[in-house]
């Protein structure tokens, strides 16, 4: 899988102030175990949630399915934004293949440190050009805190129905980007891109 991200600080005004878009280089081990699992594996892959728990993912139950689509004022599913650039449990600012959390995720909010999460946008297809197949899955985040606050990471939580009636959340995307200030009244736009070639 191929792909880019993207995020984009708008001041006040609408204006853009910064710009980065990088290769998307970082689906992550949870990832590709709810894919297995989905197309038919038993009940017996451990993902490590959000939390750090493992989890059983849950074949049978189709009640969330990778569900990767954040609704208004939700920080807990789709895309989200972090301030720490640095490895999941270890030295480095290197995304590890076995990450499960964003290092210091950004809650919803307009307090202290706080970026308010708009309803993320999913498209109801692909987009298909000869040779590539691709969508982009986009959210607004606003910083109404009073102060300045730095993105440096951004990633993909999903939902997964597991074993014991649980729902568990996990990344399935993780991406280190430059540290880049949002300003209050500003916005960040992060923007995933997924796309196969031939």
């Amino acid at each position: 899988m191929h792909g880019t991200v993207k995020i984009e600080i708008r001041d006040s005004l609408g204006r853009v102030t910064h710009s980065e878009e990088r290769t998307l280089r970082s689906p992550l081990k949870a990832f590709i175990q709810i894919l297995l699992m989905r197309m038919g594996a038993a009940d017996v892959l451990l993902a490590k949630d959000t939390g750090g728990t493992d989890r059983t993912l849950e074949q049978a139950d189709t009640s969330n399915m990778m569900t990767a689509v954040g609704t208004i004022n939700d920080d807990t599913i789709g895309i989200v934004v972090g301030t720490n650039s640095g490895g999941i449990g270890a030295i480095g600012t290197t995304v590890a293949i076995d990450d499960y959390a964003l290092k210091n995720q950004i809650a919803h909010g307009g307090g202290a440190s706080q970026l308010s999460h708009a309803a993320q946008t999913n498209p109801s297809d692909v987009t298909t050009i000869d040779p590539k197949v691709e969508f982009k899955i986009v959210r607004v985040f606003t910083n109404s805190s009073g102060g300045e606050i730095t993105v440096s990471e951004m990633g993909v939580y999903a939902q997964q129905e597991c074993t014991g009636a649980v729902t568990g959340v996990f990344c399935i995307v993780r991406d280190i980007v430059t540290a880049v200030a949002i300003s209050n009244g500003s916005t960040a736009t992060a923007i995933y891109t997924f796309r196969i070639t031939e």
